[in-house]
């Protein structure tokens, strides 16, 4: 969104973000569940303004943390690993030895979404990223195979690496023409997910390939649901840092960055 590749175009000025951890600072007159001192992470549903040294969040977005988990980490649970069990769990109802090719940047959602998938709903995943050095990261998580879609193309490698019986399930967080190339490796009956578009195109649906091989398609937006559904967000997390406490989640946090990085490069 900062570098203006986001599909919601904010007007300027804006503060980014949806996801944060903190210490809470003060807390409404009707809040109960939260006390200042607080450490919590959180989900905007309503407005950006998460990268900043403050900011206001509703009682229903925030979800206490324990004292041992850094902010750091804590920061990548709500939208990341949040929407990524959603998809899965909630969205897709994935079943154990289903094949799964995520379609990731290497940002945070597909990298959760690729854990997810092998260490708790024990998936066989293929994951496909825009350059080798991606790929390399991902290789060490488990996954059956890696495919570089700006050197290979992409539904002739993920049917190769499927020996021609294709994927149960797509996950795309990237768009464009991927996601045409992603959707030719479904099987008949398979489920493709859309959850973002890092590529920074919004790719057009071909209704009668869906009809001709009975696919269903399905947009995913966490934020969207738990702004319907509040008591679900905290229903989740409370899944997702029990699998964390039980060690079957290993997220990846690659790079720190000032906040005074966060600026709008459009």
């Amino acid at each position: 969104m900062v570098r203006n590749l986001h599909h919601l175009k904010p007007q300027l000025p804006f503060v980014p973000g949806f996801e944060l951890a903190g210490e809470i600072a003060a807390v409404g007159k009707e809040v109960t569940q939260f006390h200042e001192g607080d450490r919590v992470m959180a989900l905007k549903t309503i407005d950006l303004g998460a990268f900043a040294e403050k900011c206001v969040v509703d009682e229903d977005e925030a979800f206490k943390i324990n004292p041992n988990l850094s902010y750091e980490m804590a920061a990548v649970l709500p939208c990341a690993y949040g929407s990524a069990y959603y998809a899965l769990q909630t969205v897709a109802k994935v079943e154990q030895k289903q094949t799964i090719l995520v379609l990731t940047s290497q940002g945070a959602s597909g990298m959760a979404a690729i854990d997810l998938a092998l260490n708790v709903f024990k998936c066989k995943v293929i994951a496909a990223c825009d350059n080798e050095e991606k790929c390399t990261v991902i290789r060490p998580m488990g996954v059956t195979a890696t495919v570089d879609y700006s050197k290979e193309e992409l539904t002739k490698a993920v049917m190769k690496a499927t020996k021609q019986h294709g994927v149960d399930l797509v996950v795309d967080t990237v768009g464009g023409r991927w996601f045409h190339e992603a959707a030719n490796c479904v099987k008949e009956d398979g489920k493709v997910l859309v959850q973002g578009f890092s590529s920074g195109q919004v790719p057009t649906i071909d209704v009668q390939h869906l009809v001709q091989k009975q696919l269903s398609l399905q947009g995913v937006w966490f934020g969207g649901y738990i702004r319907r559904k509040p008591d679900k967000f905290h229903s989740i997390m409370r899944h997702i840092m029990k699998l964390l406490e039980d060690e079957y989640l290993s997220p990846v946090i690659r790079a720190t960055y000032k906040i005074e990085n966060v600026r709008y490069q459009g």
